[in-house]
């Protein structure tokens, strides 16, 4: 098996929650090369942050951007109202996608692919194709199992590894090259997600990192030039932000070691959540919309705090049943 195309929904969770099967395959398949095509303009960002992380697991293939095709892509996918046409435009979607993939990859040679969508790509040479339409529909699998059920098909072991090239020693340093101390004891508070409605409230995260502060933990900030504000309304005195009017100072690379050093991560359902549980770290995640049975941090399920099942919404989601779980990591 010389090389495997393996095509995941596109955020850097979505990849996260693929490691498993990228490494079940590369345990399979000692000398073949797992490839992930790149074919819009905020997938090629998200990968090539990513690179680092994945040397020799698997690596990605750069298409060149038609700008027609990724126009069509933002309209359905950006916009104040997409939850509302979310659902209206699903098939749209699905077929969109298909399309993209199929112009992108004509004639591209594989031994196997495996499809993460409820469709073929008709255009690629590949004798060995598979997708989500051979997967039985289980409601209540978490996408990770449900991706290794792949695995189960080609008669492959399933490996649960999530892992990544990372080191916790190596100096932090943020995008200007200069090193960034951290104390010793301190909680990574994720305040940014790719949709407002998965974000968590203002005052929520300030009562948690009061509590921090009370315990001896210092607050650190991370976030997008979106949660500039929050973060600065939020900060405390003790408070590290790492967030600018201009964006993250950090990199995944560095990010990643400033997750592996901290006692907890909090965040809402977004990749740098994901990304955490991944290289081990201690995570609780915060979930209104998205369900957790099926999106929860995989490693960190038992710490999650959510209101998918009755209001939804992250501002219902309570500081003091966040403070629980976090009593219960510091106990361990």
């Amino acid at each position: 098996m010389a090389k495997i195309l393996c095509v995941p929904q596109r955020g850097i969770g979505d990849f996260v929650h693929t490691l498993p099967l990228i490494h079940s395959l590369r345990n399979a398949f000692k000398d073949c090369e797992i490839v992930i095509p790149v074919v819009d303009r905020r997938q090629e960002k998200d990968s090539r942050s990513l690179e680092k992380l994945c040397t020799g697991i698997v690596s990605f293939s750069y298409k060149p951007i038609d700008d027609d095709i990724e126009a069509k892509r933002i309209s359905l996918y950006r916009g104040k109202d997409f939850p509302e046409r979310y659902k209206l435009e699903a098939k749209e979607r699905t077929q969109f996608e298909r399309e993209m993939y199929e112009h992108y990859l004509n004639g591209a040679e594989y031994d196997l692919a495996i499809i993460l969508r409820n469709f073929y790509i008709d255009t690629l040479s590949c004798p060995n194709q598979f997708s989500l339409r051979n997967i039985q529909k289980r409601n209540h699998d978490h996408v990770v199992d449900r991706n290794l059920r792949f695995a189960e098909i080609l008669g492959i072991q399933k490996l649960f590894d999530f892992t990544l090239n990372k080191d916790k020693d190596e100096l932090l340093e943020n995008h200007f090259g200069e090193t960034i101390d951290l104390p010793l004891n301190y909680m990574v508070f994720i305040l940014g997600a790719g949709r407002l409605d998965k974000k968590w409230t203002e005052q929520g995260n300030k009562e948690l990192a009061r509590f921090c502060e009370s315990e001896g933990y210092i607050p650190v900030l991370i976030g997008s030039t979106e949660d500039y504000q929050m973060s600065k309304d939020i900060e405390t005195e003790s408070a590290v932000n790492l967030i600018t009017s201009k964006g993250s100072l950090l990199d995944l690379e560095n990010f990643c070691k400033i997750a592996l050093r901290a006692k907890a991560i909090i965040g809402p359902d977004t990749g740098l959540t994901h990304l955490s549980d991944a290289i081990g770290a201690k995570v609780i995640g915060l979930y209104g919309p998205t369900r957790p049975h099926k999106f929860a941090p995989y490693n960190n399920r038992r710490f999650v705090v959510s209101t998918n099942h009755t209001s939804k919404l992250m501002q219902d989601i309570k500081s003091k049943d966040v403070i629980c779980k976090l009593e219960k990591i510091l106990e361990n």
